[in-house]
């Protein structure tokens, strides 16, 4: 199991689950490592690594990637790289947990084709990298993110190669 979320990573781990983690932060890997090592998890182990680098030749592949709030942090063309990327390393399932908007505001291009959505801010112009890291929060360096509408979302994900799409309502997410 491919989790871009460390806490989803210990959460199956504890179940059994051969799970690797992706998280950028440092901070967010020590805490893992101690979670690992008190719950003595021998199948979870962790990659400090941008997710924007995953690929079968860095990861390998999985049953399942979990990709739970990230996608709304990257900017329109980090999404299109991610989504083409958590389809090549996985065999059987990917579960996106993301923000939408409803707004058509932009249009952003991809391999000939327009996604909608609008641009949110992240961090204030001229941050530096160390005030962005500690935002853990918000994107890893980026300044600015692109969240996709409900329909442009679905059809990157079926343009990408996705043979099923579906939205759950229930159980109702507690955020």
């Amino acid at each position: 199991l491919g989790c871009l979320d460390g806490i989803f990573s210990i959460e199956f781990a504890t179940h059994g689950a051969e799970t690797v983690g992706i998280e950028i932060r440092e901070a967010n890997i020590r805490k893992a490592a101690f979670c690992k090592e008190l719950l003595q998890l021998d199948k979870l182990s962790f990659v400090q690594d941008d997710v924007r680098n995953i690929s079968p030749a860095s990861l390998g592949s999985f049953d399942a990637v979990i990709c739970s709030g990230i996608l709304y942090h990257l900017p329109a063309h980090d999404v299109f790289k991610l989504v083409e990327a958590m389809y090549a390393i996985t065999t059987r399932l990917v579960i996106i947990d993301t923000l939408i908007t409803l707004r058509s505001a932009e249009r952003k291009q991809h391999q000939g084709i327009d996604y909608w959505g609008e641009t949110t801010p992240e961090h204030a112009e001229g941050d530096t990298q160390e005030q962005k890291a500690k935002r853990l929060w918000a994107s890893w360096d980026n300044e600015t993110s692109f969240h996709f509408t409900r329909p442009s979302l679905i059809n990157l994900l079926a343009r990408t190669g996705f043979s099923s799409v579906y939205e759950c309502f229930v159980p109702a997410h507690i955020n």
